[in-house]
């Protein structure tokens, strides 16, 4: 080897030695820097014609690793879901009290039956009857209390979703401007490792509120997608647009058709100008935002719902009589006479019939509807799961009430008008075919008095009798937001026992008392299962006094598992977390020792130059 050789080798060392030196002061100085990774040097020998001439280093490497980190997003939108889901979940279960406590549901209920109770024993007590209006009152404000918390906290998802896309945008537009230089620097000797670093703190930013997917070509670009397949960034940023609605009411819902929907949307505009609704199911399963949307429109909608159904429920077992219907016979046929004067809109006809030679029963609720624009119907209206619904349009009165009847039933029934408001249901008079078992009413009282025993006790907004309505928005749907007590029993409590006038029932008369009680703790019902409580085809099954201690279970419960999966979910992001930081953490040990081998390295190769030029100094001067 020349000195020449030897000059030129040691120069290329001292050249590796300083980029060395640089890029390991640049490591110690970002260690604790967010989003740093250890930066390392791939160094090369420089062979020609077979002869190691020199050494070269190539380009900055990130210790990285992808695979991790590729999982580490994925479980921390995961995290991020679970986490807001358990802090709502939570919330909610305050609200609605923990079984026993003082401002719980079931609680304040208690006091309202125990109320009705005394008025039982004491009928003619102004005192009791006052204190049975002041705790339905209470009650009844309590429901329009956590109503009201319920929307709060859906207004509080719509405002973040909001919120979110200004954030997300910028963190696009960010991912954007580092993709583009990465690219245009793709040759560069240095590399685009603190680029890299840079567009991947924003893709974590992104991901805090999607779950993405990020696939990298081979310039170092990347794309990104959310795990139901939108596209975010395809070399070109997407841009998200919020279209919002006006305020959270219980009637606000989302839909698909944004002419339908009442509740605001991020949409997703495409580099190509496309436009996706990013919030409909599928495209985004995690991450804060679809957590955000899936607390907005399922969570909260639930526990909206299970307030309703309360509200309603009580409403309905106060204010609703049965009317039997008669048993008649015509001829070989035999059926019955039903009186519907009173019907509402929203209660229900059942018919139950029986396959005599097959022994099995089936029912059929012919619901009123006065609006023709509800039909049809659905089978869960009624909270049953043994009967079919129908809804009947009364619209074109009784003439028109018949014909569907019949038409419903078929030829094997006969359907005809009495007078009045009678119907009369006969079987065909077939021995041993299908026989009538029972034809019955379920009919809202609207007056305080000589409508039986049942009473409009609860109200809906201007002192309307709650009669499950379907007409145009269903009466159901948002109710314990309006529930209140019936303001002309506010202002005579006697009707609480007095039910007939003309003579007037006596003071002492405990027999409505006793209904209202019974009616909420002794009278089964089912209720619909759209509030989580039961199935459509086992639907919840009891008393009001036991459905109000199952929603209040049944908001513990969830709040448990969703605390539960939120602090499984956090675990596993540590240890992820744990994970990745030891693939890009800078460690000051080895970078120190690192630190140790250049410097040994450079003093070498200085010292290999000092010796050339010394041995070159003797050669000039011979």
């Amino acid at each position: 080897m020349g000195l020449t050789s030897a000059l030129s080798m040691a120069l290329s060392g001292l050249n590796a030695n300083q980029r060395g030196l640089q890029l390991t002061a640049t490591n110690i100085a970002n260690a604790d820097t967010p989003g740093y990774t250890a930066k390392t040097i791939d160094q090369r020998s420089l062979v020609e014609d077979g002869r190691v001439i020199g050494l070269e280093s190539t380009r900055i490497q990130r210790s990285l690793d992808e695979a991790i980190q590729t999982q580490l997003r994925t479980e921390s939108a995961s995290g991020l879901y679970a986490d807001r889901i358990s802090t709502y979940q939570s919330r909610l279960d305050e609200l609605f009290g923990t079984p026993g406590g003082s401002n719980g549901l079931d609680v304040l209920f208690s006091e309202f039956t125990s109320a009705l109770e005394g008025l039982a024993t004491t009928p003619e007590s102004y005192i009791t009857r006052s204190e049975a209006i002041i705790t339905g009152q209470v009650l009844a404000g309590q429901l329009n209390s956590l109503s009201g918390d319920v929307q709060t906290m859906r207004q509080e998802n719509e405002s973040y979703l909001r919120e979110s896309v200004d954030e997300m945008n910028a963190a696009l537009q960010n991912i954007q401007r580092l993709n583009d230089k990465i690219l245009s620097s793709s040759s560069s000797p240095t590399g685009t490792a603190d680029l890299e670093d840079q567009r991947d703190m924003y893709v974590d930013q992104l991901a805090q509120y999607m779950d993405v997917r990020v696939s990298k070509d081979s310039r170092g670009g990347i794309r990104i997608n959310t795990a139901g397949g939108a596209s975010l960034f395809d070399g070109r940023a997407a841009t998200l647009e919020y279209d919002g609605r006006g305020q959270m009411t219980p009637q606000s819902e989302y839909s698909f058709n944004s002419d339908d929907r009442s509740v605001g949307t991020i949409n997703l505009v495409t580099s190509s100008g496309s436009r996706v609704d990013l919030l409909q199911p599928g495209l985004l399963r995690n991450g804060s935002i679809a957590a955000a949307r899936d607390l907005r429109d399922d969570v909260l909608v639930e526990a909206q719902a299970q307030l309703d159904q309360f509200a309603s429920a009580m409403a309905l077992a106060l204010g609703t009589r049965t009317e039997e219907g008669t048993a008649v016979t015509s001829g070989t046929q035999d059926g019955f006479d039903l009186d519907l004067t009173g019907l509402q809109a929203g209660n229900p006809i059942s018919l139950t019939v029986s396959n005599v030679s097959s022994g099995s029963q089936s029912t059929i609720s012919f619901v009123r509807v006065d609006d023709p624009e509800s039909l049809p119907l659905s089978d869960g209206v009624t909270g049953r799961s043994d009967d079919t619904v129908i809804g009947i349009d009364f619209s074109g009165g009784p003439s028109s009430v018949i014909a569907q009847i019949q038409s419903a039933l078929g030829g094997s029934f006969q359907v005809s008008d009495q007078g009045g408001d009678t119907v009369r249901i006969l079987d065909d008079g077939v021995v041993n075919a299908v026989e009538i078992v029972s034809f019955d009413a379920q009919i809202t009282s609207t007056s305080l008095t000589d409508e039986g025993v049942a009473l409009p006790f609860f109200t809906d907004v201007g002192g309307a009798a709650f009669s499950n309505s379907q007409d145009g928005t269903p009466q159901l749907q948002g109710f314990s937001s309006r529930i209140s007590v019936n303001a002309n029993l506010i202002e005579d409590n006697s009707r609480l026992v007095v039910y007939e006038t003309g003579p007037d029932t006596l003071d002492g008369d405990s027999t409505r008392p006793l209904f209202l009680f019974d009616a909420l703790t002794g009278t089964v019902n089912s209720y619909a299962s759209e509030s989580g409580i039961g199935t459509a085809s086992a639907p919840f099954t009891g008393t009001v006094d036991d459905m109000v201690s199952q929603i209040i279970s049944v908001r513990g419960a969830e709040a448990e598992q969703a605390a539960n999966n939120a602090r499984s979910q956090n675990s596993v992001v540590e240890i992820l977390e744990n994970r990745f930081a030891e693939s890009t953490e800078v460690s000051i040990d080895e970078e120190l020792a690192r630190l140790v081998e250049l410097q040994t390295a450079y003093a070498a190769n200085a010292r290999v130059m000092q010796v050339v030029q010394e041995l070159l100094t003797t050669i000039l001067g011979i």
